[in-house]
């Protein structure tokens, strides 16, 4: 409920924060890809210019190496298609980001800089619904559950870990 309330209010900071260091990373390179496509769509060379140095700036501020050298060691100058990585290719955007000490913030920042020409719109969006926690095991530190939609969806399970005292979502 608390990830769903500030993915609608488009808290990102509370977002990331409901979920485990995988589930950041994952969100992470998501930005990461997004903010790469948004680059290579900008045709007025001033304005791409001006983009990448905000998105460059972002990622000098969490200590992470120029956006443009990563893609171009991961290979993918004129090949857009992110469907299609190798496991190489993952694994190397897996180290870039694990190296983000506060990726909430990181998170939060390249959503409002994606979102900024586009009027505060969402630039990506999450499969998210309405749905209750119909049936919880848990074992420790970690728990699953069972979460239904309010339509006839069929149920999907759900993981969690308990962190310093709090329930987040897992991405194992």
């Amino acid at each position: 409920a608390a990830a769903k309330r500030a993915y609608d209010k488009q808290d990102w900071i509370t977002f990331a924060r409901c979920h485990d260091d995988d589930g950041q990373t994952t969100h992470a390179a998501l930005v990461v890809m997004v903010a790469f496509l948004k680059l290579s769509l900008i045709a007025d060379e001033d304005e791409q210019k001006e983009k990448l140095a905000a998105i460059e700036a972002i990622c000098k501020q969490h200590e992470m190496k120029p956006l443009l050298t990563f893609i171009g060691q991961l290979g993918m100058f004129g090949k857009v298609d992110f469907n299609n990585l190798t496991k190489e290719q993952r694994d190397k955007i897996v180290k870039y980001l694990r190296a983000v000490k506060n990726k909430p913030a990181f998170i939060a920042e390249m959503h409002a800089e994606l979102e900024k020409d586009s009027g505060g719109a969402r630039t990506i969006t999450l499969p998210l619904i309405e749905a209750r926690l119909v049936r919880i095991d848990v074992d420790g530190d970690q728990a699953q559950a069972l979460m239904q939609g309010k339509s006839d969806d069929e149920a999907t399970n759900v993981q969690f870990r308990k962190i310093d005292g709090r329930w987040i979502i897992s991405a194992k």
